[in-house]
């Protein structure tokens, strides 16, 4: 059509507002069970537009919330981290990287063992779940875990009690900034 992204969804929206505007009045009109939806069951709700012609629903310009769930379901091979319901895809690490990673495995491993510590190494893949709710699922390059009630068969739950990240120029912005915070509120 030649519109810009920014241009073709002004004129979505523009097309869709009175659409828009009867949905919002169904929805209203369905009474109580509708006062009790959420507010992401009421914004996907309004993310439609009812096709009267069809009796079909279209989305319109939906934003999707990924789930654990969909982390799991990802093809074999393929990695990935759930921040707040955003899938951030992982590259392959490259060799200089997963040297880094063995050494400092081997390294802060053998400390723990030496000095008969309580305290677990788990290099990634390892799956990190920051919070008790099913959108946030991370992978640090090493895991220090010292609490061991943290930790079964899925991975931590709650935060490492020390988390490594090997910085790339790919990972920069995801392990400086995103992850970071991540971290920081767990």
């Amino acid at each position: 059509t030649g519109l810009s992204g920014g241009a073709l969804r002004a004129a979505l929206f523009r097309h869709a507002g009175m659409e828009i505007k009867k949905l919002k009045e169904k929805v209203k009109e369905k009474g109580e069970r509708e006062k009790k939806k959420t507010g992401d069951e009421i914004r996907s709700d309004l993310c439609y537009i009812a096709n009267e012609k069809e009796g079909k629903r279209m989305p319109l310009l939906k934003e999707k919330r990924y789930t654990v769930d969909d982390i799991y379901a990802l093809p074999p091979g393929e990695r990935a981290e759930l921040i707040r319901g955003e899938i951030h895809a992982m590259a392959p690490p490259t060799s200089t990287h997963q040297r880094i990673v063995h050494f400092l495995d081997w390294t802060i491993g053998s400390y723990i063992r030496k000095n008969n510590g309580d305290c677990e190494v788990f290099p990634a893949p390892f799956a990190v779940f920051l919070r008790d709710d099913d959108r946030t699922y991370v992978e640090p390059d090493l895991s220090v875990i010292c609490d061991r009630e943290k930790v079964d068969d899925r991975g931590c739950h709650g935060a490492p009690d020390w988390v490594i990240e090997i910085v790339s120029p790919s990972s920069k912005r995801m392990d400086y900034y995103i992850k970071l915070a991540e971290y920081k509120e767990a």
